[in-house]
């Protein structure tokens, strides 16, 4: 599963307690982005979360989870993952990503703008969407290559080590044997 929760809050929890349970946050899923028939907008969901300091009540987070057996193997239970804080354009994009076949240049070119953002998660996913992706679909991406920006980017020295490296494969596509 991955959903789109919103924060509604953690309980304080008196010294002493050991019960995993009494530590869990509360969220609301408000977008299911891949899921079950289990689950729906609203449904409630308990997760172990320690929030930052800046997360407030209302917040929105990426979750995954995942269908495992119950501790007394009786049942199918979510396992739900670590919240990962979730900007109002990292909810754009993944919304965008979703709805974009897989194994499509469609989801490149929409990744694509997104390597370099400041947003780390968004910057990750992107790149992971290249990592992800057959070498076939890569060199579908040959019309819309600017080797001159490639280049650019390869010689930056700021550019990001895993950047570089992708900007080396994609000039492998548009690029000639010298450069």
């Amino acid at each position: 599963f991955a959903v789109l929760a919103e924060y509604i809050g953690t309980p304080e929890v008196a010294p002493g307690i050991k019960d995993p349970e009494a530590y869990k946050s509360s969220f609301k899923i408000r977008k299911i982005f891949k899921g079950s028939d289990k689950i729906s907008d609203g449904t409630p969901v308990r997760v172990l979360f320690f929030p930052s300091e800046s997360a407030r009540a209302g917040d929105h987070y990426l979750i995954h989870g995942n269908w495992i057996d119950s501790d007394d193997q009786t049942a199918r239970v979510i396992r739900w993952t670590t919240p990962i804080a979730m900007s109002a354009k990292a909810t754009d994009y993944l919304q965008r990503m979703w709805s974009l076949p897989k194994d499509e240049p469609q989801r490149l070119l929409e990744a694509m703008p997104y390597l370099e953002s400041g947003d780390p998660m968004l910057r990750r996913d992107s790149f992971d969407e290249f990592g992800k992706a057959p070498y076939e679909v890569l060199e579908q991406l040959k019309p819309q290559l600017d080797k001159q920006t490639l280049i650019a980017k390869i010689n930056n020295p700021r550019t990001e080590p895993n950047i570089r490296k992708l900007c080396y494969t994609l000039l492998t596509i548009c690029g000639t044997q010298d450069e």
